[in-house]
């Protein structure tokens, strides 16, 4: 009998088991390891050690071809990690000099630490065998836009390669106090054959990544206070020339900007900068708008902006920076307390023209944006609910947007989304437009299933001047399906074949008319991590200039990456197309290609091409180029040249356009409180109508901006 009730027991517990965390209490060390990148033997003697790794791709939790041993130190300044990743023939391992958060073609290893232990949100920090640098933030996607000081090396041995890395406490939010429990994951891939290791196995039947996370407890951590001043000196001379009128105009600026941090706990920061002058850094990527019906989206690349511990995105977008065009001054915030967190932020937008804001308005003035939100996490980081406000004010008029969104996990593969947003704007003659929008999202996500339905709509009055609203007026549903199957292990020749569909209904907001209509059957197939194809096709119904217009676009992919040298992407698209003019529209014969290739000669240069070319039948033919090489002669010195032509022919209109941009930059950035850069943006821009010269623009401007970073305690 006591033998029966004992099996009954055993068998009670084996689900409770399973689902036990790897848990690692990680020593306080008195003498931390010198952090260079080379393992001395008895330097880590004293550090937790992580020697059992699983290949989660291609293979489910089997064994890994290669072994892994990982580390864990800290004291009550940094988190100490070092990993061996032995490889049975190192001539096999990709290592390439790389920029900060481009390290994915090369060998590399990751440590995600989930610091409140939410279950929903970690920190990532990674290296390859350079010590080359890749971090940020992952909540429902992966956001690596925030940059984290921290310190990592790396070196090739005679059986791989090692990496430690030095994490400050200081440049992170988490929990503190005694006997601290945070999430943690470690991820190694070994790029030649695309294998993914985990110190902990992967449930692939789960939606919840976080479930797969393992358990760090720490004997006390420190409450942090920080601050720190980061002044810059940003001087540029602007030249540009009207080739027409023979006329030119010169401009020079020397500004200050001044950058404040400051982290009061462990919890909570604040960030502001005063005259910021960082668009000149980074350049947008050219695209093809000849025959767009829609505004193009651009991301958001300037560096405040962009680094948050809280970023915030939704399906109906009510927050994009992009709309503060020339920033003069901007504050933000950010906390996190239990499975509570906070989000704000403020700036003014200078000599704002009014037409972008009020229709029919002229003259400019300083426009003010506010956005701040606040969401709770629940239910282990399987559910939240979130509520959002966004203000705009330009003169005596207003714009406001209020959202709230949540998420729950239903059921182990099935989750669900809502987002409401209502809008109040103010028109010119200060009567108050009102407008809705809603959407909701059911997902299915098991093993070999992945699946979705999706509804939208946004009312005709809705408006949203922080945010990027494409198109008002419709009523939305989508739904898409996708069975798939993975290799088993990393010997089979075909590591993953998919087979799915898109497809969706867009109506008018009160379901009257139908606007378009669309579905896309595709297939697709990975062998050997060496070759990819895909193909698909689509089928596009659109409601345009009173009638119903039908389309179908054939699409073939195919991307290859055989070698460390290069990899390579083409795209090929034909069919029928439309011309979206009201006057004239057409469905005539389409032709676009795509291709991108890139090129590593040595381990110190990096070379990307992309191209692009488009053809409509009898009405236009336009064209983007992109070279971009970049020099790295290490982690504190680089060069990059980008070289962007883009060419156009609308041969109905006798329209022509074509720009030639140049933009070479240097970096310097010795230390991690010193940072260079000097460069050159060059702008050449022709347009044509009728064979007539009716716009020739060159515009050159020189820059240097040298900033300097305190850190006062």
């Amino acid at each position: 009998m006591k033998l029966k009730y004992c099996l009954l027991l055993l068998l009670l517990m084996i689900p409770f088991a399973l689902q036990a965390k790897l848990t690692i209490h990680v020593p306080k060390t008195l003498q931390p390891p010198i952090i260079d990148g080379i393992i001395e033997s008895g330097e880590w003697a004293d550090a937790a050690v992580v020697d059992t790794f699983y290949q989660i791709s291609p293979g489910n939790n089997t064994a890994p071809s290669e072994r892994t041993t990982g580390y864990l130190l800290y004291d009550d300044e940094y988190i100490y990690v070092a990993m061996k990743c032995f490889m049975e023939d190192p001539e096999k391992i990709r290592l390439f000099h790389c920029i900060r958060d481009k390290i994915y073609y090369t060998d590399r290893v990751f440590l995600y630490i989930d610091t409140f232990f939410s279950n929903a949100k970690a920190y990532y920090f990674g290296t390859n065998g350079f010590g080359e640098q890749a971090d940020g933030i992952v909540i429902d996607y992966t956001d690596p836009s925030i940059d984290i000081h921290y310190d990592s090396f790396g070196a090739l041995t005679d059986y791989g390669y090692t990496i430690e890395m030095k994490i400050p406490l200081k440049n992170i939010k988490y929990k503190s106090g005694k006997n601290v429990k945070w999430g943690f994951f470690f991820k190694r891939i070994i790029e030649e054959r695309k294998e993914e290791l985990s110190a902990t196995p992967v449930d692939r039947n789960g939606q919840n990544f976080y479930d797969n996370y393992g358990i760090l407890i720490f004997e006390e951590l420190p409450t942090n206070r920080n601050l720190k001043l980061i002044p810059s000196f940003l001087t540029d001379y602007t030249q540009d020339e009207d080739k027409l009128t023979g006329t030119s105009k010169i401009k020079r600026k020397y500004e200050p900007e001044l950058n404040i941090f400051y982290e009061p706990n462990s919890n909570l920061s604040t960030t502001m900068t005063i005259n910021p002058d960082f668009s000149i850094i980074e350049a947008d990527a050219m695209e093809i708008d000849v025959n767009t019906r829609f505004p193009i989206y651009y991301p958001e690349k300037r560096p405040f902006f962009l680094e948050s511990t809280n970023p915030f995105q939704t399906p109906i977008t009510i927050y994009h920076t992009r709309q503060v065009v020339d920033p003069i001054f901007g504050a933000k915030f950010s906390g996190a307390f239990k499975n509570n967190y906070l989000f704000g932020l403020g700036t003014i937008d200078g000599n704002a023209n009014g037409g972008r804001f009020i229709e029919g308005y002229e003259g400019s003035a300083n426009a003010y944006f506010g956005f701040l939100t606040y969401d709770r996490k629940a239910r282990s980081g399987n559910a939240f609910i979130r509520s959002a406000l966004a203000i705009r004010k330009f003169k005596e008029y207003y714009n406001l947007v209020g959202d709230v969104d949540g998420t729950l996990r239903i059921l182990k593969n099935l989750s669900g989304y809502v987002q409401l947003v209502g809008s109040a704007d103010q028109t010119k003659d200060k009567t108050w437009h009102k407008g809705y929008g809603y959407y909701g999202k059911l997902t299915y996500d098991s093993e070999n299933i992945f699946a979705y339905l999706k509804l939208k709509a946004i009312s005709k009055n809705f408006k949203a001047d922080m945010g990027f609203i494409p198109q008002n007026d419709i009523q939305m549903l989508t739904s898409h399906s996708q069975w798939y199957k993975f290799a088993a292990d990393d010997k089979q020749f075909v590591r993953l074949f998919e087979v799915g569909y898109d497809a969706n209904i867009k109506y008018d907001l009160d379901i009257s008319e139908i606007k378009e209509h669309y579905v896309k059957p595709y297939t697709g197939i990975i062998l050997n991590n060496k070759m990819e194809f895909w193909t698909w096709v689509e089928f596009r119904m659109v409601h345009f200039a009173e009638k119903d217009n039908y389309m179908y676009t054939p699409w073939l992919f195919f991307k290859t990456y055989p070698i460390d040298l290069f990899v390579a992407e083409i795209c090929f698209v034909c069919g029928k197309y439309m011309w979206f003019d009201e006057n004239d529209p057409r469905i005539e014969q389409f032709r676009k290609y795509q291709f991108f290739l890139n090129l590593r000669p040595t381990n110190k240069i990096d070379i990307d091409i992309r191209s692009e070319y488009q053809e409509l039948q009898n009405i236009y033919h336009a064209q983007v180029h992109q070279v971009t090489l970049k020099y790295q002669f290490n982690k504190q010195f680089w060069i990059r040249g980008i070289l962007q032509y883009s060419y156009s022919d609308v041969s109905v209109d006798e329209k022509s356009y074509s720009a030639l941009n140049i933009y070479p930059l240097f970096v310097y950035n010795p230390y991690a409180n010193i940072a260079v850069y000097a460069g050159v943006t060059s702008l050449d821009h022709e347009e044509k109508e009728h064979s007539q010269l009716t716009l020739s623009e060159n515009k050159n401007t020189y820059f240097l901006k040298v900033s300097y970073t305190f850190d006062v305690f």
